[in-house]
């Protein structure tokens, strides 16, 4: 998945995260903050310690095949906030009851979540109708419990009364066969999953997310429509009814608590940040544990994955009367958190030079104080890739023009409030005589002007390499970098924090006009400064750069157009020996000569790395590689077909794509690595360690897999045909759609898994387990099921026609509309699984026990029932014509 855990600072009792996605491709953060709360009836709930984030659903019983408890936290935007509730229903004074409501309600300055539900206790269908409802005193409210929709596509763990008999539990009070539930809806049921294209299901599950230009944002929407409503403002009345065990009613107040985030430079003597606008997009209830999270979320944009590594994050909740001390936080997590290896510092002195200096632990000097002393601190995580590779870049800059950045934006009031703030020079700072950044070049051009002050020299000693040129601009011209004047809307307050003084980021310029624009630079490629001044006492705030439709917008953000190019490496052309240098610079190594961008900068090593390039040369000199750290590589797309990689640690490795045929993986670490589309046929992974991998659509035809472990993959869509292994784990994995043809993988554990359609014709899966898999439409033509074990598997409209299943157990498994035609089942037992509409026709049925089983419409047409008792069974709507059931 995407979630970041590691990259937001807590602070207080919060849980944080963080998510990286592109959207047309645009690269953007989304920075998470949830807080749990005690559940106080009549009152303010109280402060608990936090949840933690869910990188992932987390469902009933950590089985796939059941509903789920709690929603992923891995969304960047929800359009609406998410009530939910998971728990039971209790009756009044634990008193035993037949029926009872329950009620869940969110309200604000009005009603924002209204919700009621009718429960029965267990009932059946009877002669003369519904039987009277069995008395409870607690029962799951789960959607197992609710109505089952007739193509089992709304809610396919639900009460199907048209074939099981039982009525649902939970029904809604306007429509019985509606489904009815409290909790979260799965991605995969059609609520949520017709929603977006399977194009898009897809790249949502890429390391960086993708979000489509058509995507609709309702997708990850987990509640049901009826519990969506605005985002909170954090002080609404919470209201469960009939859902607390001591309590009928419990009425609480979320304490008015409001998420802030904050970014700001890795350089430690900076004071320059901006807030990240968060939204209370989650609100969950946990019955049980009687507690209550909320879950707040703001994105901004950044210019490439590179930039994290130049940046802290903080985020807490602010509540009233106790404002987060930011000085002390950005304090504790500078301390706590390493620097990075290079920060780069560009000031601005309004008579002095504009320079990209590189420092490791060096103490910047402070530029003095003084009412004609100005200097402003930016971030150039991106300019320095453009001023680095000459270090004696300078630019002179006219007054007039800094002072117009200075003061256009915010109203007249808020101007004439930063003029009068006498701290303000501790952050601004103009001295024309002396300056504590590197004076100019020697060679640098002078001004045609008699007054120095008239005019704006952009030189470099190095001109003919980095620029190609220099040129003069007069401040009085009509330049197209020129910033565009307008009047910024002011920046909004977080809370706590003093007043601000905004700078709006300028228009998009179409062309630079061969001028290095340092201020007014396109966002692709300078991003968004931190530059600003900040009222007296308070940490420096900037507006982040808005993207119309951005995901903090109330509408869902819109497309994103992609850069056309990198307009400063169409204008500047760099020395093809620092080209060079920067493509080979291995991730994590310093900044580069030039920027990486697209996706292979987002996987953090690039294809000309350092570490590829070893793997490819040991690999092809034939030496082991089980040394090497080969975790969360990037190897996409890589040949590695025959190569030896036995052993290698490929944990979390980006391996889409890639052409491993008859590669040797024995014993190789591939844990939550993404082999996606990849090509595997004949490759050895005996003893290999698959756990949490991806293999969507992957090609594993022929493959060994002895004693592998393949748990909790997923391996949707994928070819495993003729694979050969014994004792395979499979369990509690995702193999919709997967093709198994003649594989031969005895005593395989299957367990818990998610098996729709997936194809076993032929194959030999002898002792294996298949016990609670759910598996809807499979097919299994001729396979060899000796003595498998299947109970209480969901086996719904699968063809078992001609199996060999002798001895296998079935038990409390629900096999309705299933066929057996011709298979061989001696001494198989069915004891008390349902069996309606079974087609067991011609079927061997030696020694079977059927002892409780459901036989509604089963046919046994010319079956062979010798030493099989059908005695207390209902047979009144089965088939036995020709039926042998002589000893």
């Amino acid at each position: 998945m995407s979630l970041r855990q590691g990259d937001v600072a807590p602070i207080g009792q919060v849980a944080t995260g963080s998510l990286l996605w592109r959207s047309q491709g645009r690269l953007h953060l989304t920075v998470i903050v949830k807080a749990t709360y005690g559940l106080k009836p009549g009152g303010t709930m109280r402060r608990a310690p936090p949840s933690p984030l869910n990188e992932d659903d987390v469902h009933y019983d950590r089985r796939p095949t059941q509903s789920v408890r709690l929603p992923s936290d891995d969304v960047p935007y929800l359009p609406k906030t998410d009530v939910l509730f998971s728990g039971s229903v209790f009756s009044p004074a634990k008193l035993p009851i037949p029926f009872t409501k329950v009620r869940l309600a969110v309200q604000g300055d009005g009603s924002l979540v209204e919700k009621t539900l009718h429960v029965h206790g267990d009932r059946q269908h009877g002669p003369a109708g519904p039987t009277e409802p069995e008395p409870f005193t607690e029962l799951p409210l789960v959607y197992e419990r609710a109505a089952r929709d007739p193509e089992g596509s709304e809610n396919p763990v639900g009460v199907d009364s048209s074939r099981s008999g039982s009525l649902p539990n939970i029904v809604h009070p306007s429509d019985p066969d509606r489904v009815a539930g409290l909790g979260p809806i799965s991605r995969y049921w059609r609520a949520r999953r017709d929603r977006i294209s399977q194009r898009s299901r897809e790249q949502l599950g890429r390391p960086v997310m993708e979000i489509a230009s058509d995507f609709d944002w309702s997708y990850f929407q987990a509640a049901p429509l009826d519990q969506q409503c605005p985002h909170l403002a954090g002080d609404e009345w919470v209201v469960v009814e009939g859902l607390d065990p001591k309590i009928c009613a419990v009425p609480s107040r979320l304490p008015g608590g409001t998420a802030v985030a904050s970014v700001w430079p890795a350089n430690r003597q900076s004071s320059l940040s901006y807030p990240v606008q968060m939204a209370a997009d989650a609100l969950f209830i946990d019955g049980h544990a009687r507690t209550c999270t909320v879950t707040w979320r703001g994105s901004f944009p950044i210019a490439r994955q590179a930039v994290l590594e130049a940046i802290y994050i903080a985020a807490g909740v602010h509540y009233a009367n106790e404002p987060i001390d930011w000085p002390a936080a950005k304090a504790a997590v500078a301390r706590s958190r390493p620097r990075p290896n290079c920060t780069a510092i560009v000031a601005v002195d309004l008579l002095g030079t504009l320079t990209a200096v590189e420092h490791e632990e060096r103490a910047i000097e402070p530029a003095p104080d003084g009412p004609d002393s100005t200097s402003i601190l930016l971030s150039s995580d991106d300019l320095i890739e453009v001023v680095e590779p000459s270090p004696s870049t300078a630019v002179s800059l006219d007054p007039a023009d800094l002072q117009e950045v200075i003061e256009s934006p915010g109203t007249d009031q808020q101007r004439a409030e930063a003029a009068d703030a006498d701290d303000l020079l501790s952050t601004v700072h103009c001295d024309p005589t002396a300056s504590s950044w590197p004076p100019a070049p020697a060679g640098a051009a002078e001004s045609e002007a008699d007054d120095p002050l008239n005019k704006t020299t952009v030189a470099a000693s190095d001109a003919d390499d980095l620029l190609g040129h220099t040129v003069a601009i007069d401040p009085g011209d009509d330049h197209p970098c020129d910033p565009v004047a307008a009047v910024a809307e002011p920046v909004a307050e977080p809370v706590g924090l003093g007043a601000t003084i905004g700078i709006a980021e300028p228009a998009p310029i179409p062309a630079l006009g061969g001028t290095l624009d340092l201020l007014g630079g396109p966002p692709a490629s300078v991003g968004a400064p931190f530059s600003l001044a900040q009222a007296p006492g308070d940490p420096v705030v900037l507006r982040p750069a808005v993207i119309p439709g951005a995901p903090w917008c109330d509408e869902p953000a819109q497309p994103v157009q992609p850069p056309s190019g990198d307009p400063l490496a169409e204008t500047y052309r760099l020395d093809p020996a620092l080209a060079a240098a920067a493509k080979a610079t291995p991730a994590g190594a310093g900044t580069s000569a030039w920027p990486a961008a697209g996706a292979a900068a987002d996987q953090g090593i690039q294809p000309a790395s350092a570490l590829r390039s070893q793997l490819l040369e040991r690999l092809t000199l034939g030496q082991s590689v089980a040394d090497l750290d080969l975790s969360g590589a990037d190897l996409s797309g890589l040949d590695l077909a025959a190569c030896g990689l036995a052993g290698a640690s490929l944990s979390g490795a980006n391996l889409r794509g890639a052409y491993l045929v008859k590669a040797d993986l024995s014993g190789a670490d591939l844990s939550a690595a993404d082999l996606t589309h990849a090509c595997l046929d004949g490759a050895k992974l005996d003893d290999a360690n698959l756990h949490g991998c991806v293999l969507r659509k992957a090609s594993l035809k022929g493959v060994t897999l002895h004693r592998a472990d393949l748990a909790e993959v997923d391996g949707s869509a994928a070819n495993l045909e003729k694979a050969a292994g014994y004792e395979v784990n499979f369990a509690q994995g995702n193999w919709m759609g997967t093709r198994f043809f003649d594989a031969q993988i005895d005593q395989a554990d299957f367990s818990k898994s998610v098996l729709d359609r997936a194809v076993f014709d032929s194959a030999a899966l002898r002792q294996a387990r298949l016990d609670d898999v759910r598996a809807m439409d499979l097919t299994a033509i001729g396979a060899n099921l000796f003595e498998v074990n299947a109970r209480r598997a969901v086996l719904m409209h699968c063809d078992f026609t001609k199996v060999v299943a002798e001895g296998s157990r079935w038990q409390d498994a629900l096999l309705d509309d299933s066929s057996f035609n011709e298979a061989a089942l001696q001494r198989a037992t069915f004891a008390e699984a349902s069996c309606r509409r079974i087609d067991m026709s011609g079927a061997g049925l030696r020694e079977i026990v059927f002892v409780g089983a459901r036989l509604d419409h089963a046919s046994f047409r010319h079956a062979r029932l010798s030493r099989s008792s059908l005695v207390g069974l209902d047979l009144s709507t089965v088939d036995l014509t020709g039926a042998d059931q002589d000893d």
